[in-house]
């Protein structure tokens, strides 16, 4: 899923975060071009830019990855330079994000990447939705 959403903005890699909300943690369940052992993590709702995107239901651009309050060091250590992310959203309440990265100097995000994903992002929510009401 991940990899057609980078696809559709460019992207190098990406990365699909969703919330535990009742153990406030957040999973890392699908990623493109990224280390494998990236999915195999749990994080806090606030860490790094998924948490940030998550707890505040913004979208985010760091386009100088490496110097954001955000930035985690096994991502500036993968080449990411530049990130993306929009919420997923599922009847008014975010479940994730979804979140594009780029890879090497001036490849840079833009306001019209968010709308691109914000449009698209609705998509996985609705998946993930239905799996969850299983």
């Amino acid at each position: 899923m991940v990899e057609t959403e980078a696809a559709r903005v460019e992207a190098d890699a990406a990365m699909l975060a969703l919330l535990d909300k009742e153990n406030e943690l957040i999973t890392f369940p699908d990623a493109y071009n990224l280390p494998r052992e990236r999915c195999q993590v749990t994080d806090r709702t606030g860490n790094g830019v998924a948490g940030d995107v998550i707890a505040k239901c913004r979208s985010r651009i760091d386009n100088d990855y490496a110097e954001s309050e955000l930035s985690r060091s096994e991502f500036v250590e993968a080449g990411i330079t530049a990130v993306a992310s929009v919420p997923l959203m599922i009847a008014g309440t975010c479940v994730g994000a979804i979140g594009v990265m780029n890879k090497g100097v001036g490849r840079e995000f833009t306001q019209d990447h968010i709308d691109t994903l914000a449009i698209v992002s609705s998509t996985p929510a609705e998946a993930v939705g239905k799996g969850a009401h299983s």
